[in-house]
């Protein structure tokens, strides 16, 4: 839908725009990459818990740069991809070591 109406309401992006724009992509394609150089490289257990620390990392950078105070649903989630993490790892090194011996 927004196809066919984009003529109607082009405006040029201005060059740092498109300079945004580019940034936005190059670190995109950048992620990309080495997220599935990091799944072919380590347990996914463990890259897996990890890529869910960007969330944390996403409030506490919202706090500190825009002063936006987390609400206690947030501050939950936070606690509970926390929790998540630290049992995926945990159980998953367990289940590890038990199809070791």
């Amino acid at each position: 839908m927004t196809g066919i109406l984009l003529p109607f309401g082009w405006e040029t992006p201005d060059t740092r725009t498109l300079f945004y724009l580019g940034g936005v992509g190059i670190f995109g394609a950048l992620y990309q990459l080495f997220s599935t150089l990091s799944y072919a490289k380590a347990p996914v257990r463990i890259t897996s818990s990890l890529m869910y620390l960007c969330i944390l990392f996403g409030v506490i950078a919202d706090f500190q740069i825009w002063n936006q105070t987390p609400s206690p649903f947030t501050l939950a989630g936070m606690i509970c991809i926390i929790l998540g993490g630290i049992a995926t790892i945990y159980y998953g090194q367990k289940e590890l070591m038990k199809q070791l011996k």
